[in-house]
């Protein structure tokens, strides 16, 4: 082996010529040789298409993919701590050995340096097998810088079945795949879009498969929980979720499978406090309508009319209807009832889509104009939205609650001000309510 960190200073316009030539290798001895050829390297702007770390029959190795062509970094341990960090070259120019010597510290180093080498977006892949990952090496990973900010699984309409990752405002998925050679089971393989990778299992192995492969993925990329369960299968049972330990966690759900049974929602009601995040569109049992409303933001896309008995409570946070399911006269009830109500809830905004009505919305309710000196001209709606309300109309609870009312041709809002004045100048979308030209949202 020859020692590959060693290289003459050289112009700018070799330099240059070494980038555009597109060997990893050559690059990185260049970077070496001098601050300004360091600083020439970084700010070219160089992107790898994919960086990955494999760890298979006791050795590691990360593979840098640059214009198309993979250059392979294989791990080396030296018993002579003065050797670590170096590049040696092979008899294949796309293959080098790094020199650790501590496992941990030379494999985070090597993977940090290509990422800020290469500018790469995306996420690192770890491609395992049945063997033991050597020295555990899941916890370089873990601890290299990967944090990914979401995963969800979904239970697709189509019977197939996903789990999504976010990390670096990409979205990564992994799609469960049956395979029949047990052999192959727990092999990850990429697909032609570079998102998207397949994930093998067994037939009768499935919900063990997948357990043990979203907590592969929590553990690696520093996820504390899953967060989401996305329910869309009307062919599958909510109930089954047993099978997935990590899914009581989930603080988000989404439900879109045309009907639910009452024993799903019993097991749901049992097994789950209060989500922050519910999205339930499924027509539930009669005696269950008012299932939804006990969480934190709810959205309601079902084609069925509610009475506003079953927002009584007014349990939920946020509430966002979108197919008029609250007619103006079953809002202006809620409302009424928000009034005589003297404990306060958690109730803070209503959101209605496609509203109908609004001739019955006002009777009686005893609105006025927006006092300048009461409250601020705009609401901070979800921590998104910047809802002006200087044209709406307010209402004021005995016990000094304050409240808005706002509509347009197809929307209706009630807002709670837990807060008078509210800073929403860091909310980049912005709406008037009764405003003749305003739409209203649309997410």
């Amino acid at each position: 082996m020859l020692p590959l960190l060693c290289c003459d200073k050289s112009n700018e316009d070799k330099w240059y010529d070494i980038i555009q030539g597109g060997d990893l290798f050559e690059i990185i001895k260049l970077e070496t040789t001098s601050k300004d050829a360091k600083d020439f390297v970084m700010g070219f702007g160089l992107t790898a298409s994919d960086l990955k770390v494999i760890s298979c029959n006791g050795r590691t190795e990360v593979d840098a993919t640059l214009h198309g062509r993979t250059f392979v970094f294989q791990l080396v341990k030296t018993e002579d701590i003065k050797n670590a960090g170096k590049i040696l070259t092979t008899r294949d120019p796309s293959v080098c050995d790094f020199v650790y010597f501590d496992y941990h510290n030379g494999l985070t180093g090597l993977i940090n340096h290509l990422k800020k080498l290469l500018n790469h977006p995306q996420m690192f892949r770890m491609r395992y097998d049945h063997s033991p990952i050597p020295m555990n090496a899941e916890s370089v990973i873990r601890s290299s810088g990967l944090t990914a900010s979401d995963i969800e699984v979904n239970f697709k309409a189509n019977g197939g079945t996903e789990v999504a990752i976010k990390l670096e405002e990409k979205k990564f998925v992994f799609k469960m795949v049956k395979t029949e050679l047990k052999s192959q089971e727990g092999t990850i393989m990429s697909t032609i879009d570079p998102l998207i990778c397949n994930f093998l299992y067994c037939d009768d192995n499935f919900w063990t498969a997948l357990s043990r492969f979203t907590r592969h993925l929590m553990e690696r990329l520093n996820i504390p929980r899953l967060y989401s369960i996305r329910f869309d299968d009307p062919n599958r049972d909510i109930c089954d979720l047993s099978n997935l330990p990590d899914a009581f966690r989930a603080t988000r759900m989404n439900i879109g499978k045309p009907t639910v049974t009452k024993e799903e929602l019993d097991f749901l009601n049992f097994n789950f406090d209060r989500f922050d995040e519910l999205c339930f569109h499924a027509v539930p049992p009669d005696d269950y309508k008012k299932f939804p409303f006990r969480h934190q933001y709810v959205c309601v896309n079902m084609d069925l009319p509610l009475s506003w008995v079953h927002l009584a409570d007014m349990a939920f946070k946020d509430l966002d209807l979108w197919r008029s399911n609250l007619s103006g006269s079953e809002l202006n009830k809620l409302i009424k009832h928000w009034l005589a109500n003297d404990q306060q809830t958690p109730m803070e905004s209503i959101y209605i889509h496609d509203f109908k009505g609004v001739e019955d919305l006002f009777e009686k309710l005893p609105v006025y104009p927006w006092d300048p000196n009461s409250r601020s001209k705009s609401f901070n709606y979800c921590d998104r939205i910047a809802i002006n309300c200087a044209k709406g109309f307010d209402l004021l609870r005995d016990d000094g609650t304050l409240a808005t009312i706002g509509y347009g041709g197809l929307y209706c809002v009630f807002l709670v001000w837990k807060r008078r004045f509210q800073d929403t100048s860091q909310l980049s979308k912005r709406m008037t309510i009764c405003d003749p030209t305003e739409l209203g949202l649309f997410f």
